[in-house]
């Protein structure tokens, strides 16, 4: 194991409303977010580097950090599509 793979992960789970909804349009296609129960999930790692401040340094820990989260990304989907509930994600 890396020291990535023992890095915390915040998550945080966030009710659909209209407002939020609407930042969604057009992603999503055939999925109705205010028609059923859904949920926004949010996953975020700590950085070294402001991500404001544009650097090498910083972009190459944006870069690594991406790739990282969109591994969490597809394990936390595939959880779902196991138990045959509707998953996906945006990175």
């Amino acid at each position: 194991n890396s020291s990535s793979d023992l890095r915390m992960c915040d998550v945080r789970v966030h009710p659909v409303t209209k407002r939020l909804a609407r930042n969604f349009d057009g992603l999503l296609q055939g999925i109705d977010l205010l028609g059923s129960n859904h949920v926004v999930v949010t996953l975020a790692l700590k950085t070294q580097h402001r991500q404001t401040a544009m650097s090498p340094s910083m972009l190459e820990e944006r870069k690594e950090r991406q790739a990282e989260l969109v591994e969490r990304m597809k394990c936390f989907m595939a959880h779902f599509d196991a138990r045959n509930v509707w998953c996906d994600f945006i990175a």
